[in-house]
């Protein structure tokens, strides 16, 4: 990519993060770089700080619809949003269905010192601290066990966890694998009789897509994403049922968001 930016094939459009084909410098049709001049054309490719090359959805294929609907939770924090103001497109939320304090009392946060100190640290539990850092995994596993069996004397049947995938054996230890759902995991109603919720990340957006949405001039609310991604795994549980559950959040962030989502605060 850099030799054919340097060759004077590829140049960025007037917005600094486009990259477009210069077909009067090199026709590529019937050549290997065909897709990506193509790609270029239509102005699918974003590329950040000068290294990061980002494939965007085709902003033409929702414009060929009258209107496009799309169900979720929490949208205005959602990449897709921000995706679609930078287009100029026209986003209508409509919310419904029941609030977060209408549940709240059904929900049991848990606040325990011991079991929440490795989740103290702002930055704690987020994929960087676990899966490149490898930050705090012996205490989760220790501590996953000891919310399940020793605080909470579960039965695997109430039993449901997440965290990444990539040190999701470690933390389990071999004696939780069965129950661990990926932490992005939505509209699955296979844990639907779970009553104790294990939830050790710390969401983020992936840093490049938040710069490339701020480089268009729309700036991700990180916190309301976060909410959304941690309400939608909860939901997995029997609360979805209006039954009660136990929810173990060690990221001091996550917990408080839980929290102010509980509140109402996200409405």
């Amino acid at each position: 990519m850099s030799r054919l930016v340097d060759d004077g094939f590829i140049y960025l459009d007037t917005d600094g993060t486009t990259l477009r084909w210069r077909r009067d410098r090199f026709e590529a049709a019937d050549t290997r770089y065909s897709d990506l001049a193509d790609l270029c054309d239509v102005g699918q490719l974003s590329v950040i700080d000068g290294k990061v090359v980002i494939w965007e959805f085709p902003v033409e294929a929702l414009r060929a619809f009258k209107e496009v609907k799309i169900a979720t939770y929490l949208f205005e924090g959602s990449p897709m949003c921000a995706y679609l103001k930078t287009h100029g497109f026209d986003v209508n939320i409509e919310k419904f269905g029941n609030l977060p304090q209408e549940i709240k009392h059904l929900v049991t946060v848990v606040q325990d010192k011991k079991l929440n100190e490795v989740g103290d640290n702002r930055t704690a539990l987020s994929q960087n601290d676990l899966c490149n850092k490898k930050n705090g995994l012996d205490i989760l596993r220790k501590n996953l066990n000891t919310f399940f069996k020793s605080r909470y004397k579960t039965k695997t049947k109430d039993r449901l966890w997440t965290t990444y995938k990539p040190v999701s054996r470690q933390v389990s230890g071999g004696a939780h694998a069965q129950q661990w759902l990926f932490c992005g995991a939505k509209a699955t109603n296979d844990w639907c009789d779970t009553s104790h919720v294990a939830y050790l990340v710390n969401i983020h957006l992936r840093p490049m897509l938040v710069k490339l949405m701020a480089a268009k001039g729309y700036d991700i609310d990180q916190d309301i994403f976060a909410v959304s991604e941690m309400a939608q795994f909860i939901w997995r549980s029997r609360i979805r049922k209006g039954e009660p559950i136990v929810v173990y959040v060690p990221s001091s962030r996550m917990r408080g968001l839980l929290i102010d989502w509980l509140d109402g605060k996200f409405n």
